[in-house]
């Protein structure tokens, strides 16, 4: 992966943003506090959704942002 400074502007391609464990990692690494509010913010928006039906619609979504919580 090429992570160098890019030679012309705009870059032909976006490889220069990447690093080497992944965009998300690197957000965790330098901006924790952004990223994981908007978690929790995700993870209260589908509770308040949630009926309490045994089979709801929001189930997955709920189990998802639990496991990523």
């Amino acid at each position: 992966m090429n992570l160098g400074v890019p030679q012309k502007i705009p870059a032909p391609d976006r490889t220069h943003l990447g690093t080497t464990a992944g965009l998300l990692f690197n957000e965790l690494l330098v901006s924790p506090k952004v990223v994981l509010e908007s978690v929790f913010c995700m993870l209260q928006v589908a509770v308040e959704k949630d009926t309490g039906q045994p089979a709801s619609a929001n189930e997955g979504i709920i189990l998802y942002l639990v496991r990523l919580v």
